[in-house]
């Protein structure tokens, strides 16, 4: 564990007033935002806790691909006014599916409160607080176990409590909206549950809710009185628990207070020291190593095997008394793909592989969409979805966009590849790859020996017009479909199998649209189709798919180097000012990509600087007004997270390209000194690595199986010393510029 990871905590002198600016807590199933002025609040979530009810407009018969490629193609008003009604106003009109949060615990106090102090300890995943009121501070203590999965509070003086269930559960509360919501909130969108009472039983406080299905929920809670404290015990039951769930609630409860505060603090606590001495950083940038840390602390307190992914806010969703932004949903045109691209590198693999498993889990769900909206076999999920994978609302350029499944694919390819787990190969990623492949090969069509979508897309150029459907094959379309299929050779040659029907699709399509005309900087750009340039700075630079994440351009080879720099001049000459919070993290990576680590840690210094909450949550727009972007509004998203971990990872190490690359992109301040510990690499390799003076120093090694790795020659020397047990046991000449050495389970050390 890196030695200065406490101090990365976070401490507030004054009371926090919003909930994207609360301490936050979380196991992976249930979360807690704690903030307030006049009282203590406990927003409280739960991952899986979502109004399922259908919106039943996909299952009407106009609803399908076929007529949205002929209303797109009649280019007239008409069509697109009817296709907007078709396949986005019959969600819009409808408030489900959609998450859902619990509420809010409120603790007040006997008398007005000052002030609260509030800390959060991210080694131990402990907040503590002081309540400061007119005559006394009163010390709060909370976290939620990551062992057993409920909540815990113990607070030392007096103090009520009150339930406020959000208003547009029922509409029946005195809470009504949030007067410094800065995102657009439809106060009027109430789901009509029936109205809930609030029951004292004794040591116990609950209520049950009711929801438009069959499905309900609530909150249990047991207090304990002691001489100097009192401890609250908390959990959200559902019936998919039990189906009765107030009393499994309880009998969780009565468990867990009979084990007692300090025995489920301990086991919390040694839970968390496991997971962070998976990986770590040493970088001279400690604002950055911060929020690096700071991220998967969230990470593992929003994503955690056995539960769900994080949909867009995770187990935090947000606390504005209104169903959330966007409803909470899975967006897999960059949210999904982003908050799960990092964690493999990190060695994060336990937390992270939920959302594979998820999507693995829902494939028969995510077959059945596919059959009925394109009319083929396979899998080709909606772009936005709920947690059982059901199509959700959108621009349909994203939401009803086939490739977007192949961005989703990519998350079993990564773990495939860096787990190295050859059963997971057979027996997931190649046949969710080859369902992807079977259905894009049944709706492309060939024209002139060459293949084309219907329709083309590019998220999201041109927003939610008809311009954003583009000439066929967009940029971004082709390189996921030339990922798509030079995965599936790839597959196809380890197991054996027969590739051939993947090298003629793979033949037939055409080239990268490319800048032709001569211009000292933006000749060999990428372009958004071949018709069109991207005009203005984007949020999503979806057209550069090919460079990152796909990883399909490499800037060691000088034809794929030339389009890189091309393509970055372009972004220079046209700014940042249209730019979110986790642009600056893509063009981070991408700039990795071309090794350029000035760059890279300049745009993640931008994103740190005017994109974070105080508490270290991505708010999506230069809230502050810092001049940095046009866009300044602040919902609060995860995504960002991830994707800025991926690209200080991707400074230190990239493997993309065969071998592996050791500091390749390294910013002036960092060359000096810098290191990371228990990374993973391709085929499950763990590697630590040392760089002084902008040259790798020392790297350590060691694999389940043996393998041979391939290491590029950033040493400054043509020769390696490789140490066993203390001692040098071989010398490695290079080859090329390319050292070959064989790891194994006995860890193994390559010194200059």
């Amino acid at each position: 564990m890196n030695k200065n990871l406490r101090k990365y905590g976070l401490n507030f002198d004054k009371s926090i007033e919003r909930w994207d600016e609360a301490i936050p807590l979380g196991n992976g199933k249930i979360g807690s935002l704690i903030y307030g002025e006049d009282s203590l609040k406990f927003a409280i979530d739960r991952i899986d806790l979502w109004e399922n009810k259908s919106a039943e407009v996909w299952e009407k018969p106009e609803y399908n691909y076929k007529n949205l490629t002929k209303l797109v193609n009649d280019k007239n008003e008409d069509s697109w006014n009817k296709l907007i009604e078709t396949f986005e106003m019959g969600f819009r009109k409808k408030h489900y599916p959609t998450k859902i949060t619990a509420g809010r615990l409120e603790l007040n106090f006997n008398e007005k409160v000052k002030n609260v102090k509030s800390n959060l300890d991210i080694v131990k995943a402990v907040a503590d607080f002081e309540v400061e009121t007119e005559s006394e501070t009163i010390k709060v203590i909370s976290f939620l176990s990551a062992v057993k999965f409920c909540g815990v509070i113990r607070v030392y003086g007096k103090f009520s409590k009150k339930f406020i269930i959000p208003y547009y559960i029922s509409g029946n509360t005195e809470l009504v909206k949030d007067e410094k919501a800065s995102f657009t909130v439809q106060y009027d969108r109430i789901l009509n549950y029936p109205p809930t009472t609030i029951v004292e039983d004794g040591e116990f406080t609950y209520f049950k809710q009711k929801t438009l299905t069959d499905y309900e929920y609530g909150v249990v809670l047991r207090t304990k009185n002691f001489e100097e404290y009192t401890d609250i015990y908390y959990d959200i039951v559902t019936t998919d628990d039990n189906l009765d769930y107030i009393e499994y609630g309880k009998n969780r409860l009565k468990s867990f207070a009979n084990e007692g505060f300090d025995k489920l603090l301990l086991e919390h606590v040694r839970w968390w020291a496991n997971y962070w001495k998976k990986s770590d950083i040493d970088i001279p940038d400690k604002d950055l190593e911060k929020q690096y840390y700071l991220s998967w602390y969230l990470f593992a307190s929003t994503s955690r095997k056995g539960f769900y992914p994080m949909p867009l806010q995770g187990v935090w969703t947000a606390d504005i008394n209104a169903l959330p932004p966007w409803r909470g949903d899975y967006h897999h045109d960059t949210n999904t793909e982003l908050s799960y691209m990092s964690y493999v590198k990190a060695n994060r693999l336990e937390e992270g592989r939920v959302f594979v498993d998820f999507i693995w889990s829902i494939r028969n769900n995510i077959k059945k969409f596919t059959k009925k909206f394109f009319g083929v076999n396979g899998y080709l999920s909606p772009g936005t979805t709920s947690i059982t994978g059901e199509v959700m609302s959108g621009w349909t350029q994203y939401s009803l966009s086939p490739t977007m499944t192949i961005w989703v694919a990519q998350c079993f390819d990564e773990y495939y590849l860096y787990s190295g787990d050859d059963k997971f190969l057979k027996n997931r990623a190649y046949p969710f790859f080859k369902g992807v492949g079977q259905a894009i090969l049944s709706i492309l069509e060939e024209k002139d020996g060459k293949l084309f979508l219907p329709l083309s897309t590019s998220p999201e150029v041109f927003d939610g017009t008809l311009d954003a459907y583009l000439q066929p094959n967009s940029n971004f379309d082709l390189a996921l479909l030339k990922y798509l299929f030079t995965t599936l050779i790839k597959y196809c040659d380890i197991l054996n199998l027969d590739s051939s029907i993947y090298k003629s699709a793979l033949s037939k399509l055409e080239p990268y649209h490319l800048i032709e005309e001569d211009g000292e900087w933006r000749k060999g750009t990428l372009k958004v189709d071949k018709n069109n340039i991207l005009p203005y700075s984007h949020r999503h630079l979806s057209h550069l798919m090919a460079i990152y994440p796909l990883h399909l351009l490499n800037y060691d080879v000088e034809e794929d180097k030339k389009i890189i720099d091309a393509s970055i001049n372009n972004l220079e000459g046209m700014g940042e000012g249209r730019f979110v919070g986790w642009s600056f993290t893509v063009a981070g990576a991408i700039y990795a990509m071309a090794k350029n680590g000035n760059a890279s840690r300049e745009k993640l210094v931008r994103y740190s600087k005017a994109f974070l909450s105080p508490n270290g949550f991505h708010l999506n727009g230069d809230y502050k007004n810092l001049g940095i972007s046009i866009l300044h509004y602040r919902p609060f998203t995860l995504e960002a997270q991830y994707s800025y971990c991926d690209t200080i990872q991707e400074m230190l190490m990239q493997d993309h390209k065969g071998y592996m690359d050791l500091f390749p992109a390294l910013p002036n301040e960092w060359e000096k000194n810098c290191s990371f510990s228990k990374f993973r690499s391709y085929g499950g390799v763990i590697v630590s690595a040392e760089c002084i003076n902008g040259f790798v120093n020392r790297i350590k090694l060691s694999s389940r199986k043996k393998q041979i790795v391939k290491i590029k020659n950033n040493f400054g020397g043509e020769k390696l010393k490789i140490v066993k047990n203390g001692k040098v046991v071989e010398l490695v000449a290079k080859i090329g510029d390319i050292f070959e050495v064989e790891v194994d389970s006995k860890p193994i050390e390559i010194i200059k």
